[in-house]
């Protein structure tokens, strides 16, 4: 007998359902017995500009900037040094030696690196051409942000083809919904801003840390972030059901942009930056931090007060990649 469309329909639906929900295996771990055994230290200029000095492992291991602390990571800034204007703040950018295509990030903190005028922390993968292979922007803030201002950025769409942030069932509000790196459309989307979103629910900011999360599969890719009491109940598994996490806060999709064309080869980096581009230009030194600060300049300010940066840290518990 010939199956009915209405049983036909559900077989439909439950091959869909099956189709969409990835089972994840933890591959690796990061933490306190390895961590610096998987990343590399950057110490070249810095590429946007800022007024920091990024620090061999050596040097920043000498400093007290990156070292083991009660079995968690701490990776943070020279704090204790008045410095001449000309001179940038120590800190530390470091690397994965792994590069990634797909799979399922969390990394948990337990603390974030305090908002401060002339900072800007962040989280966040990139490709080996860039922006042609991609860039996910997990957490980024910069001066007396209260927010994190998660992102990507992609491409030329005449040669990788449109990505677009449509911002539906996701947490975090869209502000520039068009990810091509070299789109702009002053001044709602100036040149290498990428997609970007206002997530006031993630842990930004915090000294008590939080949880963020990244699922990169071939269909879509969606960034999660949640403070401590909002974890999903899942969290520590070895195979967590991502099915049952809710809303992301960001939510790329294949049918907006083709994510295999626009990301690949991802490197993991975390560092903390000061000044440069855009974050110690004049005009976004006005909006606040001139007043704040009483200082001209962003390099001046961060010179010169070094005990202002002692919170500007974070604090890992570990980082876990499932396939």
């Amino acid at each position: 007998m010939a199956p009915s469309l209405l049983s036909v329909g559900a077989a439909a639906l439950a091959c869909v359902g099956s189709v969409s929900a990835k089972q994840w295996y933890l591959h690796d771990t990061y933490d306190a017995t390895n961590f610096f055994d998987n990343f590399d230290f950057f110490s070249d200029a810095d590429p946007n500009s800022g007024h920091v000095v990024y620090k061999t492992q050596e040097e920043a291991t000498s400093l007290g900037i990156a070292k083991y602390d009660n079995d968690e990571v701490y990776l943070g800034v020279d704090y204790t040094n008045v410095l001449d204007s000309e001179t940038g703040r120590p800190s530390v950018r470091l690397h994965s030696k792994e590069e990634f295509n797909h799979g399922l990030f969390i990394a948990r903190f337990s603390h974030l690196p305090e908002p401060k005028c002339g900072a800007w922390p962040a989280f966040w993968s990139v490709g080996n051409t860039w922006p042609d292979d991609g860039e996910i922007d997990l957490i980024e803030g910069w001066n007396l942000a209260t927010n994190n201002k998660p992102a990507f950025h992609t491409g030329d769409s005449d040669e990788f083809g449109t990505c677009m942030l449509d911002g539906e069932n996701q947490s975090a509000t869209v502000d520039t919904d068009n990810c091509d790196n070299t789109y702009q459309n002053t001044p709602d989307q100036y040149l290498n801003e990428g997609c970007t979103a206002d997530d006031y629910d993630a842990p930004y900011g915090n000294s008590d840390g939080g949880v963020y999360a990244l699922e990169w599969t071939d269909s879509y890719i969606k960034v999660f972030a949640w403070k401590w009491a909002n974890v999903p109940d899942n969290l520590d598994s070895d195979e967590p059901d991502t099915d049952s996490w809710g809303t992301p806060s960001l939510y790329l999709k294949n049918d907006q942009c083709t994510i295999d064309d626009h990301f690949v080869d991802q490197t993991l980096i975390i560092n903390i930056a000061f000044c440069g581009n855009p974050v110690g230009n004049d005009d976004i030194w006005a909006e606040a931090c001139k007043a704040e600060t009483s200082y001209d300049t962003c390099s001046e300010y961060v010179s010169a007060e070094a005990s202002a940066f002692e919170n500007t840290y974070f604090k890992i518990q570990d980082i876990r990649y499932f396939k």
